[in-house]
């Protein structure tokens, strides 16, 4: 009897050692994962950023000179996601498809404080937005964009937002009132 309870705690404690391992593997298996992750993301965001800046240089001298400040500000601080955001939103601007808010210098997302969709122009600015993801659009991903640079639409409401029914406005990361309150909307 002595000899089947060690066969048996012998038994057990294999079974644990390769739940464990399973485990383990699982976790590496999803590291692995995440990893590939961050990288494509990464690779996505330096190649958009580069297409993003060909862009913004060709734009009028008077827009450069308008918005080259908040460009220079940015420079070493920024990640090329980021700079992307902060790009598009100058060209939006330049396009009638935002109406930005008073600017700051040092302070907001490198000086933008707040920016409303212009009213009947929320296809364009959503055809625009989408051309900064060839891969494909994903609403999650805009989202945490905007709330990453600290732009959230007025009381979380990101469907108003996107429509222009609602005002971004800046919100130190991190800081008081600035939490994942995503809710549910169409983009």
């Amino acid at each position: 009897q002595q000899q089947q309870q060690q066969q048996q705690q012998q038994s057990a404690a294999i079974s644990y050692v390769d739940a464990l391992a399973k485990v383990k593997d699982l976790q590496n298996m999803q590291q692995q994962s995440l990893d590939e992750a961050a990288h494509w993301e990464a690779a996505h965001w330096a190649d958009s950023v580069c297409k993003v800046r060909a862009k913004w240089a060709g734009r009028s001298l008077s827009f450069r000179t308008e918005y080259g400040s908040q460009v220079e500000a940015a420079q070493g601080r920024i990640r090329s996601k980021q700079e992307c955001l902060l790009l598009f939103l100058q060209m939006a601007a330049d396009d009638g498809l935002v109406v930005p808010g008073p600017f700051a210098a040092g302070g907001g997302f490198f000086g933008w404080t707040r920016f409303t969709v212009a009213l009947g122009r929320a296809r364009e600015f959503r055809r625009a937005l989408e051309a900064l993801f060839p891969d494909g659009f994903r609403e999650d991903t805009v989202k945490e964009l905007f709330w990453m640079s600290g732009l959230i639409p007025d009381r979380w409401q990101w469907d108003h937002g996107w429509r222009g029914t609602a005002a971004f406005e800046f919100r130190e990361p991190g800081g008081a009132g600035h939490h994942c309150g995503w809710g549910v909307g169409d983009l």
